[in-house]
C-alpha cells in the first residue's frame, strides 16, 4: 500500500512538469511562427527600412522644419481673413471678374481713417493741436508713399478740405463738431499686405503715444479701415487660440502624462509639434498660391496639430513602454511600434483625411479648409511614424529602460 501511494504521488508530480514543458514548447513555436510572419510582412519591412534610416530621417525632418519656417510665417501674414470672392459660377463672381479685368488697379484699393475727437464737450475738435496731429499723420502717409511709389492714391482731411473754400459744410467734421477725420485711399495688393500692416502698426504706436499724454479734457485719436480691421482680426484670433490652448491644454496633457508615466516620454510627445506645425503650414503656403486659404483654416490646423500629436503619441509611446516592460530591446520595440501601432495611426489618419476630403468639391473657401486640414493630418501621421520612433531609437534614454526577462 505504501508503495502504491508513493507511485501515485510521483506520477502527480511528473505529469504537470511534462505538461508544462509541452506548453512552453508550443508557445515558443507560436512565437517563432509569429516572428517569421512579421518578417515576411511588407509593413515590417517598411519598419525595418525606417529604423535603418533613423539618423537621416531625424536630420531630414529638422532641416525641413527650419526651411519651412519662413513660408509658414508668410502664410500667417497672407492668409485671407474672410472670404473675399463670390463662389465661382455666380453673377457676383462674373461681375467681379469683369471688374478685375477692366479696372485692375481699383481692385486692391483700401480706405483707412483716423478720427480725432474731444474727450469732453468742446467748441470744436478742429484746434491747433489737432491740426498738428493731422499734419504728422499726413507726413507718415506721404513717407510710406515715397518708400512704396504709387501706393497712396488720395489723402483728405478736415484742414485740407477747409483750405479749398468749398461751398457747404466740411464733410470731415462731425455735425456736433466734436470729431474730425483724416482719410486716405491706398493700393494694398497681396504682395504688399505685410508692409501695409507694418505701417498700420506704426500708426497705432504713434496714436498710443499721443493718447498717453492727453488729459481728461484733451483729444482722443483712433484709427480704423480695412487693413486695420484685418490686422486686428488676425491678432485677436491668434490671441484667442493661444488663450484657448493655455486654458484647455492641461486636461489632455494630464491624461497623456498619466498614461505615459514618464516626464521624458511626455517631452517626446511634445517635440513633434515643433516639426509638424512649420512643415504643414509651409506646405499650405504653396497651396495658397493657387487656392484661397482663409485664416480660420490655419487656426484649425493648429488645433489639429495639438490634438493629433497627443492622440498618436498615446498609441505609439504606450506601446513602446509595454514592449520595453516585456524585456524587448530598443530595436525590437521600435519595430513593433512602427509595424503594429503604426497601422492604427495610418488608419486613423486616412479616415480623417477622407472625412475632410468631402469638402473638396465645395466652392472656396471651404475647399481650402479641406486642403489645409488634410495637409496637417498627413504631416502628423508621417512625423509620428518616421520622426518619433527614430528619435527614440537614437536617444533611448527618453524612454523607459528594458525590464529584465524572467528566467
Amino acid at each position: 500500500r505504501v508503495g502504491f501511494r508513493s507511485a501515485r504521488a510521483s506520477a502527480r508530480n511528473t505529469i504537470p512538469m511534462t505538461s508544462r514543458s509541452h506548453s512552453s514548447s508550443r508557445l515558443l513555436n507560436i512565437k517563432d511562427k509569429h516572428d517569421n510572419h512579421d518578417r515576411r510582412d511588407p509593413v515590417f519591412a517598411v519598419a525595418q527600412g525606417i529604423y535603418r534610416m533613423r539618423f537621416c530621417l531625424v536630420l531630414g525632418w529638422v532641416v525641413a522644419a527650419v526651411v519651412m519656417i519662413p513660408f509658414a510665417y508668410e502664410m500667417w501674414l497672407t492668409a485671407v481673413p474672410t472670404m473675399s470672392k463670390a463662389p465661382a459660377g455666380t453673377e457676383s463672381s462674373a461681375a467681379m471678374n469683369d471688374f478685375e479685368k477692366h479696372f485692375h488697379n481699383l481692385t486692391t484699393l483700401s480706405h483707412e481713417m483716423i478720427s480725432i475727437r474731444c474727450k469732453m464737450p468742446c467748441d470744436s475738435a478742429a484746434t491747433t493741436m489737432s491740426k498738428g496731429f493731422v499734419q504728422q499723420f499726413v507726413d507718415m502717409i506721404k513717407r510710406y508713399n515715397y518708400t512704396h511709389q504709387g501706393s497712396v492714391v488720395q489723402i483728405e482731411d478736415y484742414f485740407a478740405s477747409a483750405s479749398h473754400h468749398q461751398l457747404g459744410e466740411n464733410p470731415f467734421i462731425s455735425a456736433d463738431k466734436q470729431s474730425i477725420l483724416l482719410t486716405w485711399v491706398w493700393q494694398v495688393p497681396q504682395n504688399m499686405k505685410a508692409q501695409a500692416q507694418v505701417f498700420c502698426d506704426e500708426i497705432k504706436e504713434e496714436i498710443a503715444f499721443k493718447n498717453a499724454y492727453q488729459g481728461a479734457d484733451g483729444l482722443e485719436i483712433t484709427a480704423t479701415g480695412l487693413v486695420f480691421l484685418d490686422h486686428a482680426r488676425t491678432t485677436s484670433l491668434l490671441q484667442d487660440i493661444a488663450e484657448h490652448e493655455v486654458t484647455h491644454l492641461w486636461m489632455p496633457f494630464l491624461i497623456l502624462a498619466y498614461a505615459l508615466k514618464s516626464p521624458r516620454m511626455l517631452l517626446l510627445a511634445l517635440i513633434p509639434m515643433g516639426i509638424e506645425l512649420p512643415v504643414a503650414v509651409g506646405i499650405v503656403y504653396f497651396i495658397s498660391l493657387r487656392a484661397i486659404v482663409v485664416l480660420d483654416a490655419i487656426m484649425i490646423m493648429l488645433m489639429l496639430c495639438t490634438s493629433l500629436s497627443f492622440d498618436y503619441a498615446l498609441f505609439t509611446l504606450t506601446r513602446y513602454a509595454e514592449e520595453r516592460a516585456a524585456g524587448a530591446n530598443v530595436e525590437d520595440a521600435i519595430l513593433t511600434v512602427i509595424s503594429q501601432s503604426g497601422r492604427v495611426v495610418v488608419v486613423s489618419g486616412c479616415i480623417l483625411v477622407i472625412s475632410w476630403a468631402a469638402m473638396l468639391g465645395i466652392p472656396p473657401p471651404f475647399c481650402g479648409f479641406c486642403m489645409a486640414t488634410s495637409t496637417m493630418i498627413s504631416t502628423c501621421v508621417v512625423v509620428q511614424l518616421t520622426f518619433v520612433p527614430c528619435l527614440l531609437s537614437i536617444l533611448p534614454f527618453l524612454g523607459p529602460p528594458a525590464a529584465e526577462k524572467a528566467p
